[in-house]
This record gives C-alpha cells, sequence and structure tokens, in this order.
C-alpha cells in the first residue's frame, strides 16, 4: 500500500506557502524563495541542479532522507506555472526547463484539462482535478449537500512502501 507524505513543503511563520505576485520572474512569489533557501545550498539540491558542490552537513542529511523512495509528486497548478484560467496552448512546460528534478510521475491539481506532458528524465506532468486527491466532491463528480472544508497540504510525495 502506497502512503502520502507531505514533503518539500516549506511554510512562514504568518501561514503563507509562496510570497505575493508570482510571475515569470519570480516562480515562487515575491521573495518566495526566503522559505526555502535552507534547501538550496544543500548538496542534493545543487545535485539535482546538475551542480557537484553544495553543503553536506544535516539540512542535506534531512533532504536525502526525505526524498528517499519518491514514487511521485502532487503539486499546486501555480507551482507548475504562472498561467491561469484555460491553457491557451501547450507552449507552458514548467518553470525547470527541459529536464525537471521531479523524474518521476507529478500529478498537477488544475480545473483545466490539459494533456499529459513527457519531459527528459522521466518527468511526466499529468493534470488532474484536485476532486481525484479528496479536495472537493466525490471522486464521481457529484458534489456534497453540505460540503465540508478539507485542506491538502503539496507538494506532497507518494512515497514507496519498504519491501
Amino acid at each position: 500500500m502506497s502512503k502520502l507524505r507531505v514533503h518539500s513543503f516549506a511554510i512562514s511563520i504568518d501561514g503563507y506557502g509562496a510570497g505575493p505576485k508570482q510571475d515569470l520572474q519570480n516562480p515562487l512569489g515575491v521573495r518566495g524563495p526566503e522559505l526555502m533557501d535552507w534547501f538550496f545550498h544543500t548538496r542534493l539540491w545543487r545535485k539535482m541542479h546538475g551542480h557537484t558542490d553544495g553543503e553536506a552537513g544535516v539540512d542535506n542529511g534531512i533532504a536525502e532522507q526525505g526524498f528517499d523512495g519518491i514514487g511521485s509528486w502532487i503539486l499546486g497548478r501555480n507551482m507548475f506555472g504562472p498561467v491561469r484560467g484555460p491553457w491557451p496552448d501547450d507552449n507552458w512546460k514548467g518553470w525547470w526547463g527541459d529536464e525537471p528534478p521531479y523524474h518521476t510521475p507529478v500529478f498537477v491539481l488544475t480545473h483545466h484539462p490539459r494533456a499529459p506532458l513527457r519531459m527528459a528524465g522521466g518527468t511526466e506532468f499529468r493534470g488532474r482535478h484536485s476532486r481525484c486527491f479528496g479536495a472537493g466532491g466525490r471522486r464521481t463528480g457529484r458534489p456534497r449537500r453540505a460540503p465540508r472544508r478539507r485542506r491538502i497540504h503539496y507538494p506532497a510525495v507518494f512515497t514507496r512502501r519498504p519491501d
């Protein structure tokens, strides 16, 4: 059986998971990268982005443990890109270039369908309606009589059960 684990999700002391005013120059919003600054200096992060250096201390050790056994990722639509509303075309390929750092299937929560996008290194972005992960309605698509508020934390990852 698979487990769902919340991972690589930083939140500010006042409850925000990204900075305001996301755009092409600010993928995580204005000052958003400060939330993950501890991670950007680790050997793991640097290796994921084609470098051979990086810090190998406690932060790197925790990051390496956290990335072990990842089977897939769940991203919010804004984490995938700045496009709002229906996709105008399939030109947007994500923030990461030709080889994103995921190397697994990535489920992008969206209300607007899009064809799967295969990238180098094994990453495949797949658009999924948020209902598929319990964020609203039933999987049948029928609305509930009295909707309850639920929280989904993402990015999240599915992990493989240890053998």
